[in-house]
């Protein structure tokens, strides 16, 4: 407006661009959906995402990187969990990360994960991958949150 010289160039004032919110994740909010998982009807599915959310809430580590996860890739006595180059980098859509890295994990998330590879162990897996994206994706439909996988990180990060 102002270089066609406007009379009314000068009042005029850009928009405000509203501030996005910072979503804050709690612990209480992990809890809630502990108890969540807790109610799921199918036993392994149940048992599967509990680990799941409790390895990535208590660890860091990425969805992703969750779901390439094999049982060789974590180290129970320790608490570590392995994270290689080619699990960063596999299957997501961009390349997050070049190293191999080691991240730890709580008590709570140890018992919970060795509570799922006992059942785990006991059906047959078609998959070597111990949280395949599908079963979790299914099982977050299935509860009343608006939370997932990946909010796990920003959890542990805050």
């Amino acid at each position: 407006m102002k270089a066609i010289n406007a009379p009314f160039a000068d009042k005029l004032r850009l928009p405000r661009v509203p501030k996005r919110r910072k979503r804050v994740f709690k612990k209480a909010h992990i809890q809630q959906l502990i108890k969540q998982i807790e109610q799921l009807k199918c036993k392994s599915l149940r048992l599967r995402t509990k680990a799941a959310v409790l390895l990535a809430a208590t660890s860091g580590l990425r969805s992703s990187e969750i779901y390439q996860l094999t049982l060789s890739d974590i180290d129970f006595e320790n608490r570590i969990v392995l994270v290689n180059f080619g699990k960063t980098a596999g299957t997501s859509r961009t390349i997050k990360d070049f190293e191999e890295r080691f991240s730890f994990f709580s008590i709570e998330a140890r018992t919970a994960i060795e509570e799922y590879i006992d059942n785990y162990k006991s059906s047959t897996p078609s998959t070597p991958r111990l949280f395949p994206e599908s079963s979790i994706r299914r099982a977050f439909k299935q509860l009343n949150t608006d939370l997932r996988l990946k909010h796990m990180r920003k959890f542990f990060s805050q």
